[in-house]
């Protein structure tokens, strides 16, 4: 199986999920994704059970908590 590069799977990510990401950004040399909480599970399951994709390490996920904001 051969590499994917950042921008193929981004690729990949907006196709399938282009209303539920929020915004992509580098940030230290790694991507990062905003994304509607409410599709949390569904992409990282697709990440997983994704024949081409096959991730199997997370290696960060956070969430922000703000409460006095109006959004």
């Amino acid at each position: 199986m051969s590499k994917l590069t950042v921008e193929e799977i981004s690729n990949v990510l907006k196709e399938k999920f282009s209303s539920q990401i929020l915004s992509e950004s580098i940030e230290y040399d790694f991507t990062v994704y905003t994304i509607n909480k409410e599709f949390l599970l569904q992409i990282v399951k697709f990440l997983y059970d994704d024949e081409k994709l096959q991730f199997r390490y997370l290696t960060t996920m956070c969430g922000l908590h703000y409460p006095d904001a109006t959004q």
